[in-house]
């Protein structure tokens, strides 16, 4: 999976939060009351700052965050960035189609060849050109 050591990698999935956060705010009467909303995006901080920190379970939280957000609130799935499900890797690959987890998987392949090339890669415009998969629609179409 992805390697957070590089600044990039882990730029890249901070600003994946900031998003999402924006989107949830976007979002707010999908949550049953304020203290809930209020509750996710502290949740959301947390992992933020525990990444930020580079604690050493800061992914684990990541993912115990994502995952638990779909599980509770399906419909704000396709608020997410895709790429946060793959960033953050582990359970939060659960909610994508095997075909989606292909295209990231060959988008790494690129990118660590690129690497090796000393070439450059844009991973935001690679993940932009995408064929988007069609998305779950309820809890179980995951696998």
């Amino acid at each position: 999976m992805t390697d957070f050591q590089l600044p990039e990698q882990l730029q890249r999935l901070l600003d994946r939060i900031d998003y999402v956060k924006q989107r949830l705010s976007q979002q707010q009467t999908l949550f049953s009351n304020t203290d809930q909303y209020t509750e996710w995006l502290t949740r959301l901080d947390e992992f933020k700052q525990a990444l930020s920190d580079q604690t050493p379970d800061a992914l684990f939280l990541g993912q115990e965050t994502i995952s638990q957000l779909i599980t509770y609130y399906p419909q704000l799935t396709p608020l997410l960035p895709r790429d946060l499900l793959w960033l953050l890797g582990g359970d939060c690959l659960h909610f994508m189609p095997d075909e989606e987890i292909q295209k990231f998987q060959m988008l790494e392949e690129q990118r660590f060849a690129a690497q090796d090339a000393k070439a450059s890669f844009d991973w935001d415009d690679e993940v932009s050109q995408l064929q988007p998969t069609q998305m779950p629609t309820s809890p179980g179409d995951y696998h």
